[in-house]
């Protein structure tokens, strides 16, 4: 049984040839552990989410800040809508009451209207007080 060619081939070239050291070995040669270039990527990691974690923080503050004007704004134009409902509804029951003066019995009846309105008021403040 002979053995395959290449392998005759390589031990002849192997113990012709003198085996050196892919690298240089001492005792002060530094080790690099195979784990090193994990033990740093955290931090490059952390920076990269930097700048898109404060852009998102930017951005919902801008919407939050917005949804709050939005949201005054709107209470605001109620209460204006509010405070214009009951002026109207005011103005109309004083036009009721007093009348508009274009005739005599308007007036009259204003007349009435105010010294009713003023006698029940005095009456209220005079038994309170």
């Amino acid at each position: 049984m002979s053995k395959p060619a290449h392998t005759r081939f390589q031990r002849t070239l192997s113990s012709t040839m003198p085996r050196e050291a892919t690298r240089p070995f001492s005792t002060q040669a530094r080790v690099h552990p195979t784990f090193l270039p994990y033990l740093h990527t955290r931090g490059r990691l952390a920076a990269r989410w930097v700048p898109s974690t404060i852009a998102f923080i930017a951005a919902a503050y801008a919407v939050n800040h917005y949804i709050q004007l939005e949201a005054a704004s709107r209470r605001a134009a109620e209460n204006d809508e509010r405070q214009a409902r009951e002026s109207r509804a005011l103005t109309i029951e004083l036009l009721d009451a007093y009348g508009d003066g274009s005739s005599l019995e308007a007036l009259e009846k204003a007349v009435e209207v105010y010294e009713a309105r003023t006698a029940a008021s005095g009456s209220g403040r005079s038994s309170s007080g």
